[in-house]
């Protein structure tokens, strides 16, 4: 180390520059009605891939299925956080999105204690 290596600049890191979103995919259930309905789980503390219309990307037996929900669970204290309507989720979660594209967006990791208040 050089006199002159004082002075030159540190160089920061992106945090999330390498993380490895979770691509997720969904599952099926049926109400007590009959009707289909489809969650996607986000777990505490991963990056994830979400997809900005499953209603679009996703069939069940070859049917569009309309009611989407969004699954929180939690790593820290484990279980389920919270089950949210997938649109209103996807807005909630916008204001911790890394990257969007035109199908999906990417969320970074979030806490337990963020998840709770979304």
């Amino acid at each position: 180390m050089g006199l002159f290596s004082r002075f030159k600049k540190k160089e920061v890191k992106d945090p999330f520059e390498e993380l490895v979103p979770t691509q997720v995919s969904p599952e099926f259930y049926t109400k007590p009605d009959g009707s289909v309905y489809g969650t996607i789980n986000m777990n505490e503390g991963e990056a994830t891939v979400l997809p900005r219309d499953p209603w679009s990307t996703w069939r069940y037996e070859y049917k569009r299925v309309e009611d989407w929900q969004l699954c929180l669970v939690g790593v820290t204290i484990p279980g389920i956080i919270k089950d949210m309507n997938y649109r209103e989720a996807l807005l909630k979660l916008m204001d911790y999105c890394m990257s969007e594209g035109n199908y999906n967006i990417t969320v970074r990791p979030l806490t337990y204690e963020e998840m709770e208040k979304l």
